[in-house]
């Protein structure tokens, strides 16, 4: 059973730890980060720079988006996410180099 408590949208507080995380769904993978704090004020303004580093869902979602500012978008948003930490290290050059190749052929 999970020890998170929601807070508000995206917040959560462990209530054993008193820790917050950001709980964000994206492309439909759940990502959780610590945002490694027990002040609500500061989490709030953490999550709020989390957020902002992401991309908006919605920039291709216009129906003349073509097939190349797709991808480009979905490299982007993968090297935001690496860039952000939700991958690990590493990630980004990985994402960017691979996925670049893939999308190309």
């Amino acid at each position: 059973m999970s020890n998170l408590k929601k807070v508000s949208t995206n917040l959560y507080r462990d209530v054993r730890t008193g820790i917050y995380y950001c709980i964000i769904r994206r492309g439909g993978a759940r990502i959780k980060e610590s945002l490694n704090t027990r002040e609500r004020t500061l989490a709030s303004a953490r999550l709020h720079d989390r957020l902002s580093e992401l991309p908006d869902r919605t920039a291709i979602a216009s129906a003349d988006a073509t097939w190349d500012a797709v991808k480009r978008l979905y490299i982007d948003v993968l090297a935001k996410l690496a860039f952000a930490g939700f991958f690990g290290d590493g990630f980004e050059r990985d994402a960017r180099g691979s996925v670049s190749e893939l999308c190309m052929n």
